[in-house]
């Protein structure tokens, strides 16, 4: 049944005229047919990362020729019963009739995602461009087209967010469930009350020196127990209220800066998150200005940390990234490694520093000779920028002392200090200073 029921390709109607593969409209009515003779089965969205960097740098072209290979590449990893379709831009779709379990499921998509990762040439350049992939499966995450196709786009954000690479639909990500909405309500109440709390990640040059403190936020809830800050950072991104969660930690992070620099330690600047949201709201620079005006704190002690990966196409965050330089806090690249390209990005995101991503640093700790010449590679790159580097992840001494040989300016990490509450903060600021 399940050949007959399969989208043959002389039977799929119309395709994508740039790739060849099927429509939209075909691979849902291959989903239709699947689920109506009660066939279990694997939904796959794929969105390519960075795709817009090639359209940007190499043109529409390279661009289109890329996701003709791409598309091919896919074709090839299906087997005969499978559906391909591309939904436009850099979105594909996969149906995988008569998967066992998730676990298979899960081993599809990875070696899909592992196809699409090998290296493609577009003239002289040598592109590298992965995918995240979102699945639901039916019938355990639904048994109609739109739900499937719905739930996949929550997981494939997921994986995306995350840098998961693979992530299967999880309820607690979706804002359209009753769970989520709960979750929701839990995290405008705990907004509300001071539920959640602020900890302090030092962050020092290599002669010890502590420049400044990470802003790390913590919510212990009363049924829940400790839920994971990436958790309720994206219950606060998909319920709207991320501007609120950033002014709160950033306001309760000036506030404690302000009472450091009453005890003798006015060279501990802070740190504080900020998502990619907040980017694109015109108003967002301005609630800095003010925060930084009600604590009375030199806007040079602040840093805000943001994901390349996460940053809006640079012309909707232009005017705010502007807007923040222009008030005189530091602005800092997070996660920075996974990409090199993302060198080119550098510049137009205003910023005076990157973070080395954990996986960079923590691979210095494998001696391999690759994982040194790639964090040389940045540091140096950066310094030829003017920007400085801070190495996040630091757990262990040689990592530390690596780093320094590196000419890296600054790290943080449990090798130097765990995150602390504000008080405990403070007390460890003193002991250091005698």
């Amino acid at each position: 049944m399940q050949t007959d029921l399969r989208l043959a390709r002389s039977e799929a109607g119309p395709r994508d005229p740039l790739t060849g593969l099927a429509s939209r409209g075909a691979l849902e009515r291959s989903i239709d047919g699947h689920l109506a003779h009660g066939t279990r089965l694997a939904v796959l969205l794929l969105d390519l990362d960075r795709f817009k960097e090639v359209n940007d740098t190499l043109g529409h072209l390279a661009g289109d020729a890329l996701l003709r290979e791409l598309a091919a590449r896919l074709e090839r990893s299906l087997d005969p019963t499978d559906t391909s379709a591309r939904f436009g831009g850099d979105e594909f779709a996969v149906v995988l009739p008569g998967v066992r379990d998730s676990e298979e499921a899960y081993e599809r998509a990875t070696t899909i995602r592992r196809e699409l990762a090998r290296p493609v040439r577009l003239g002289d350049v040598r592109v590298e461009i992965e995918a995240s992939i979102g699945m639901a499966i039916a019938p355990d995450d639904g048994d109609e087209t739109a739900a499937l196709l719905h739930r996949a786009d929550v997981a494939m954000y997921e994986a995306k967010r995350a840098r998961r690479g693979v992530a299967r639909y999880d309820v607690a990500h979706d804002p359209r469930s009753d769970a989520h909405l709960a979750f929701a309500s839990a995290l405008h109440e705990a907004l509300t009350s001071g539920a959640i709390v602020v900890h302090y990640q030092p962050i020092a040059r290599f002669d010890g020196t502590v420049v400044r403190v990470e802003a790390l936020a913590r919510w212990h809830h009363a049924q829940l127990g400790m839920i994971e800050p990436s958790r309720f950072i994206l219950g606060a991104e998909q319920s709207g209220l991320i501007g609120r969660l950033t002014d709160y930690v950033l306001d309760q992070a000036l506030h404690d800066a302000r009472r450091w620099r009453a005890h003798g330690h006015a060279r501990v600047g802070v740190a504080v998150n900020v998502a990619a949201a907040n980017l694109v709201d015109g108003r967002f620079p301005a609630r800095v200005a003010a925060l930084l005006a009600a604590r009375r704190l030199p806007a040079a002690k602040v840093t805000l940390e943001l994901r390349e990966a996460s940053v809006p196409t640079l012309d909707r965050a232009r005017v705010v990234l502007d807007d923040l330089a222009g008030l005189g806090v530091r602005l800092s690249v997070d996660d920075f490694g996974r990409a090199p390209s993302s060198l080119t990005m550098l510049p137009g995101l205003r910023a005076h520093e990157v973070k080395l991503d954990r996986a960079v640093v923590q691979g210095l700790l494998n001696h391999s000779g690759g994982s040194r010449r790639l964090a040389a590679a940045i540091i140096a790159a950066s310094h030829a920028l003017g920007l400085t580097v801070v190495a996040k992840g630091v757990e262990a001494a040689p990592v530390w002392d690596g780093l320094a040989d590196l000419q890296c300016d600054a790290a943080q990490g449990f090798h130097l200090c765990r995150p602390l509450p504000a008080d405990d903060l403070l007390q460890w600021l003193r002991r250091r200073a005698m």
